[in-house]
């Protein structure tokens, strides 16, 4: 029953949030095309998928190295918002950074996305580096 209710929050977000990010990222707010929405949809389910795998893999292996596991998967989360949103803007959409943030500002957006992102893998590996000692 537990399962049944996770995977039907699970599906409830990805339909709800999927068109949120496809409007965000049309330059048209009534009209959105089928790649806007498709790539709204593999950024939901990307982040979703990773963090739901996340805090079940680390829950299981608990300490230290469950703690280093959630802060290299947290780094893995921005990173693959980063790259899925450089490669819709390469697909020739305007990604969801792009839509929230002025252009001027966008490669600071996205240079802080990676740092943000190493930061956290860093820290990961430190932790699985305490394991050692």
């Amino acid at each position: 029953m537990k399962n049944l209710i996770s995977r039907i929050l699970l599906l409830a977000a990805i339909f709800l949030l999927a068109p949120v990010t496809a409007f965000a990222q049309s330059t048209d707010a009534t009209r959105v095309g089928i790649t806007q929405f498709t790539s709204g949809f593999l950024l939901v389910v990307v982040v979703i998928g990773v963090i739901v795998n996340l805090w079940k893999t680390t829950r299981k292996y608990g300490g230290i190295v469950g703690n280093g596991l959630r802060l290299v998967g947290t780094g893995m989360v921005f990173l693959s918002v980063e790259a899925l949103d450089r490669a819709a803007q390469s697909l020739g959409n305007a990604g969801v950074i792009a839509s929230i943030i002025t252009e001027k500002y966008q490669p600071i957006v996205h240079d802080l996305l990676l740092v943000i992102a190493l930061f956290f893998v860093a820290l990961g590996f430190i932790k699985f580096h305490s394991v050692t000692k």
